[in-house]
């Protein structure tokens, strides 16, 4: 955070945060007209963030902030969100998993389109993991960044084998916090390693904070170099997104049946 300015302007993140709150948004696609996937197979890790001190900025407090969101009340992308009993097959193969625990991970591509800073680890921004998960996160965080700030970041999967799959679903932890209603969170995916992209998630310019997201990648299965890139939009000094726990799941040949779980969140 950046030091010298009244710290009452801005109460700390982590305290004003609303209490983390399981949501499961799951886009519906051309190939899938059930809705499935196991939340059980999103599971926390062990360890435990320890928050920073209160941030001290001149944005304006949370009571100061307008109440209204942007355009369209929910994404840009049709969704289903569901919060009782859902009807969610096991997905037995989880193909891949990355928890952000070290930085650069593996293998993974960190872009900058544009401004001044780029996805970081919450261990090199200062922050607690605010997405639910534990540990370290990744945190594309304009708040962090400073005044005069501007972001057009994306944190790239490396390639993944989704071919000969039948279902796959993605699944991660994440916190967005947007500021004046004007912040953008995408969540692509590319089956052609990366030259082009189809938008799987829009956070459009309100708040999504700690949640889990479950989405079904089925209508986009059969490539061996499929790519996930998690690209986060601020024009100006604003709040941040976090991810953690990014998991792929997977099922091969006949479509797995479906069985009844109940969660409430």
């Amino acid at each position: 955070m950046v030091a010298g300015n009244p710290s009452s302007c801005n109460p700390h993140p982590g305290t004003n945060a609303p209490a983390p709150v399981v949501v499961l948004t799951v886009i519906v696609g051309m190939a899938a007209d059930t809705v499935s996937a196991s939340l059980a197979l999103a599971r926390p890790k062990t360890a435990s963030a320890q928050e920073p001190p209160p941030p001290e900025e001149t944005k304006l407090p949370l009571h100061e902030r307008s109440p209204i969101h942007g355009p369209g009340g929910a994404m840009a992308v049709d969704t289903q969100r569901i919060h009782q009993a859902s009807l969610l097959p096991s997905l037995p193969y989880r193909i891949f998993y990355e928890d952000f625990e070290s930085w650069p991970p593996a293998g993974w591509t960190i872009v900058n389109n544009s401004g001044n800073c780029v996805w970081e680890s919450t261990t090199t921004t200062g922050m607690p993991n605010l997405t639910g998960g534990a540990g370290d996160a990744a945190d594309a965080n304009s708040d962090w960044c400073g005044p005069d700030t501007t972001m057009d970041t994306e944190l790239r999967t490396p390639p993944i084998n989704l071919f000969g799959v039948s279902q796959a679903w993605l699944i991660f932890k994440s916190d967005f916090y947007d500021y004046l209603n004007r912040d953008h969170g995408y969540v692509d995916i590319s089956t052609d390693g990366g030259t082009t992209w189809t938008t799987l998630l829009h956070y459009d310019r309100q708040d999504y904070r700690a949640r889990i997201e479950i989405i079904d990648l089925t209508p986009h299965v059969g490539s061996a170099n499929t790519i996930i890139r998690f690209r986060y939009v601020a024009p100006g000094w604003d709040w941040w997104w976090q991810v953690d726990e990014v998991e792929i799941y997977v099922s091969y040949g006949t479509f797995l049946p479906l069985v009844t779980r109940n969660y409430r969140p």
